[in-house]
């Protein structure tokens, strides 16, 4: 494995929602731009991280 600093790991857009209605709080988010605060109040669920993106590179990570 190469040490060169490469992308071992691209997460774009990721979705955390908890609640029992997450699919749907997902789905609204989507289409209707909520936010965390509207998502909390019609569906009673909690978006902590909504979009969010990360890489994980070569070498970041070791044990």
């Amino acid at each position: 494995m190469n040490d060169s600093n490469e992308v071992l790991i691209d997460c774009q857009s990721v979705w955390k929602i908890f609640g029992g209605r997450a699919s749907a709080a997902v789905k609204a988010i989507s289409e209707r731009g909520l936010s965390k605060k509207q998502v909390l109040q019609e569906f009673d669920c909690v978006a902590s991280d909504v979009k969010y993106s990360f890489a994980i590179m070569t070498g970041s990570a070791r044990r």
